[in-house]
């Protein structure tokens, strides 16, 4: 397998990862499944508006598009027909999502078969933000049984809860998809 952005910033504990968190950050990728969608206080939902969040919602349907290649990872998720979309590069060993005008570092580690992602530094516009008024994210991914499964949770300082999504989606690697069905046409 050859390597990807992802698997870089991970290194050896990419290993550790469980297969469906392993196929979900590996060559096309294809998820499916549904999520729940909450915001925070009047702050908070503002926050979500200003930065184009998904709207909240008890049980979205969501729908991920996963390329990794080996500079660049890109992420468009569709929560019903709200779009959003990440695009990542590494900077050093971190990963760095944009998501429109932010751009957040992030450490990644595999802890009792779940992978975390700790954001380090955040720019808005290119601009660092103080990490005393960056965002606190806490994002985790693992699986259970045959479902790959997944909490993002976003705070600000003063504000509190920002945006909050959880849920659980079925994945397929786009490449073996199309392998089947060219052997399937044959």
């Amino acid at each position: 397998m050859m390597s990807n952005l992802f698997q870089d910033c991970l290194g050896e504990k990419f290993s550790q990862l469980p297969t469906l968190v392993k196929q979900a950050h590996t060559g096309s990728s294809y998820l499916s499944g549904r999520a729940s969608v909450q915001h925070g206080n009047l702050l908070g939902r503002l926050v979500c508006h200003i930065f184009s969040m998904p709207p909240a919602r008890d049980n979205s349907g969501l729908t991920v598009r996963g390329e990794h290649s080996a500079d660049v990872m890109t992420w468009n998720r569709h929560f019903n027909d709200f779009a959003m979309n990440s695009h990542f590069y590494k900077a050093g060993s971190q990963l760095v999502e944009r998501l429109g005008p932010i751009h957040m570092a992030m450490a990644l580690d595999v802890s009792e078969g779940k992978l975390s992602y700790r954001l380090c530094k955040t720019k808005l516009f290119g601009l660092p933000i103080p990490l005393f008024l960056s965002p606190k994210v806490l994002a985790l991914e693992w699986q259970e049984a045959r479902q790959y499964c997944f909490s993002v949770d976003v705070r600000l300082p003063l504000i509190g809860k920002v945006l909050s999504y959880q849920g659980e989606m079925s994945v397929e690697n786009m490449d073996d998809v199309e392998l089947n069905n060219e052997s399937l046409a044959n």
